[in-house]
C-alpha cells in the first residue's frame, strides 16, 4: 500500500497524471456550477455578514467566475475560466484540459510565459496542474487556505446537491413580555436577516400608547440587489406587556444612504408625530420627506414630498410644518452646483380637519443659521 501511496501523492504535487490513472478528471460542467453557487453567497444579506464587514476576521471566499481568454494563445479544450477571490481580490485561471497530453503542453505554455517574468521556481509556484486542470495564479504565490478555498469545487461529477435558495426573512408583527420601551429587544422587531441602523422611542400621550420606530438594513459582503433596507413602528397594546406593529416601510434597494427622524405634534392630538428625512445620497444630500401621524393604533403619512439638504428645510414649529424652499440663487455662485440661495420661500403648514392646509407664505433673506447649518 505504501508504495502505491507516495507515488500518487507526488503525481498530486506535480500534475502528472499516468495514462493508468483511476482519478477521473475534473470538468467544468461540475466545477463551475459549484464555484458560481458560492459566488452567490457573498450577496445574500445576513447578521453575520453584517458583523464580518464591521469587525473582520474576513474569511477567504470565491468572489466570481467567468469565462476567460489565454495568455499563450492556446485554449484549452475543456474551457478556460477566470476566478476572482473575496477580499483579497486575488485572480486566477482554471484551464480544463481533456487529456494528460493537451494538460501537460498548457502547463508547459504558461510556465514558460512567466519564467522569463518572474524566473522558473516562482512560475512553477504559480502555475501547477490539479489533475487535467492547469491553475495558473496571476500576481502572488498562493497561500494554502486560497488553495484549499478555490480546488474544493474541483469535481469530476456535478453535485446532486442544489443549493437552498436564499429568502429574506419576515417582519414580525408581534412581540410580547416587555412593558417598557426600553426594555425592548429591538432586533426581534424586524427581519431576523436585518440589523439595526437607528431607532427612536416616541412618547406617549394624547391617549396614545408609547411607540418605537426602528430603521434596518440588510447587508451583504459584497454590493447586492438584495440587501435591502426599511423603517418600522411599534407600540404598545394597552396597559399590557404586549406589542405590535403598526407601521412598516421599505426603500429601494440602494436608494436610501440613511434616515433622519425629528418629533412633534402637528396634527393636534397631544401626541408627537415622526417627520422623516430618507436620505438618498449625492452631493445635494436629496431625499424624501415624509411626515407619519398615530391614527385609530395605525399611522397615517400626513405628507411625502422631495426635497434636497441644498435647497429645503422642514421643521416642525409649535404645532405647524414650517417649509423652507430655495427661491433666489446668489449671483456669485451661480457657476456653483450647489450654493447658493440668497431668498428662501418659507411656507408654513397646520392641520385643519383632516388634512394639511397652507396657512401663511413669505420670503426670508437670509434663512436663519439654525435652520440653515442644521441637518436636514
Amino acid at each position: 500500500m505504501g508504495s502505491v501511496a507516495a507515488p500518487a501523492l507526488f503525481v498530486g504535487v506535480i500534475g502528472l497524471v499516468s495514462c493508468g490513472s483511476t482519478a477521473k478528471p475534473y470538468t467544468a460542467s461540475a466545477t463551475i456550477p459549484c464555484l458560481r453557487d458560492r459566488a452567490a453567497l457573498l450577496s445574500q444579506p445576513s447578521r453575520a455578514a453584517a458583523r464580518e464587514l464591521r469587525n473582520g476576521p474576513h474569511r477567504v471566499r470565491i468572489g466570481f467566475v467567468v469565462r476567460s481568454g489565454t495568455t499563450i494563445g492556446l485554449k484549452a479544450s475543456g474551457g478556460d475560466y477566470q476566478l476572482g477571490l473575496y477580499p483579497t481580490e486575488e485572480i486566477l485561471y482554471f484551464h480544463f484540459a481533456r487529456s494528460g497530453r493537451e494538460a501537460s503542453a498548457l502547463l508547459r505554455g504558461y510556465r514558460s510565459n512567466l519564467d522569463y517574468q518572474i524566473g522558473k521556481r516562482a512560475a512553477e509556484r504559480l502555475a501547477y496542474r490539479k489533475r487535467n486542470v492547469v491553475v495558473e495564479w496571476d500576481q502572488h504565490q498562493p497561500s494554502s487556505r486560497e488553495q484549499r478555498v478555490v480546488e474544493q469545487c474541483l469535481l469530476s461529477k456535478r453535485s446532486t446537491h442544489a443549493p437552498r435558495k436564499w429568502h429574506p426573512a419576515r417582519q414580525p408583527k408581534r412581540f410580547a413580555g416587555v412593558s417598557a420601551p426600553q426594555s425592548l429587544t429591538l432586533l426581534e422587531l424586524i427581519p431576523g436577516d436585518a440589523e439595526i441602523v437607528k431607532s427612536w422611542s416616541i412618547p406617549p400621550g394624547g391617549g396614545i400608547t408609547p411607540q418605537v420606530a426602528i430603521a434596518w438594513q440588510r447587508t451583504a459582503l459584497v454590493s447586492s440587489s438584495l440587501s435591502t433596507s426599511g423603517l418600522v413602528i411599534w407600540q404598545r397594546v394597552r396597559r399590557t406587556r404586549d406589542w405590535r406593529l403598526v407601521y412598516s416601510l421599505g426603500f429601494p434597494v440602494n436608494r436610501v444612504s440613511g434616515v433622519y427622524a425629528r418629533a412633534g405634534d402637528v396634527n393636534g392630538d397631544r401626541h408627537a408625530d415622526l417627520l422623516l428625512f430618507e436620505d438618498m445620497g449625492g452631493s445635494a444630500g436629496c431625499g424624501v420627506y415624509r411626515l407619519l401621524a398615530s391614527a385609530r393604533d395605525r399611522f397615517e403619512q400626513l405628507l411625502v414630498r422631495r426635497g434636497c439638504f441644498d435647497n429645503t428645510r422642514i421643521r416642525i414649529r409649535g404645532g405647524s410644518l414650517v417649509m423652507y424652499d430655495g427661491v433666489v440663487r446668489d449671483p456669485r455662485t451661480l457657476n456653483q452646483i450647489h450654493c447658493c440661495w440668497t431668498t428662501w420661500l418659507r411656507t408654513t403648514m397646520r392641520w385643519r380637519g383632516r388634512k394639511l392646509v397652507s396657512v401663511a407664505k413669505g420670503r426670508l433673506r437670509p434663512l436663519p443659521k439654525s435652520v440653515l447649518l442644521s441637518r436636514y
